[in-house]
């Protein structure tokens, strides 16, 4: 579990009686993460009667009471349960356009990068170069959260950004920098 910027938000009441189907959303305080490879990013929340509800997926939270499918909110799963929140200070201010879940504009507020689990085969790509996904929490327009991968977000910083929003998907680089010759590293 990880601490990240805590976050008023809505829960749907279902989550709080094990899915049940009840209708409508509460508010609640969005303060933790905990991650299980292969699953859902698990968000951890606080309802206004003080009780903590660990492992929320993504689409039970909105700002605004909306409700959404998981797979518009998240597209892929978690890689690690070792994992890093950090908010970008030049991101946290910055206008954001998704692609990816769904075409949607938005704003950032922070970041997972994930860390090696020692061999476990789900996380093992978490350090590789070519299949990294960083994730950035965005504070989407429509009313609900969504993680994103760096391909799949479009930052528009007006005073830096001066091309034009592309729907061109930029390819991810896989080459991995080495400074040092592998009789450096021996040494």
């Amino acid at each position: 579990m990880k601490d990240i910027p805590w976050i008023e938000c809505f829960c749907q009441k279902q989550v709080w009686f094990d899915c049940d189907g009840r209708q409508g959303s509460e508010l609640v305080t969005l303060f933790a993460l905990s991650c299980v490879p292969g699953r859902a990013i698990g968000h951890w929340v606080m309802n206004e009667a003080g009780e903590v509800r660990a492992n929320v997926p993504i689409h039970m939270l909105s700002h605004d009471g909306s409700t959404f499918e998981l797979t518009d909110c998240q597209e892929w799963d978690a890689q690690s349960s070792r994992f890093r929140v950090h908010v970008n200070s030049f991101l946290e201010r910055q206008r954001v356009l998704l692609r990816k879940p769904r075409a949607v504009g938005g704003r950032y507020l922070f970041t997972i990068e994930w860390l090696k689990d020692s061999e476990d085969f789900r996380s093992s790509h978490a350090e590789d170069v070519s299949e990294s996904k960083p994730f950035h929490f965005i504070r989407c327009d429509d009313g609900g959260f969504a993680y994103a991968r760096n391909p799949d977000c479009l930052f528009l910083d007006r005073a830096f950004v001066t091309a034009e929003p592309t729907t061109e998907s930029y390819k991810h680089d896989t080459t991995e920098w080495i400074c040092e010759t592998p009789k450096e590293r021996e040494a």
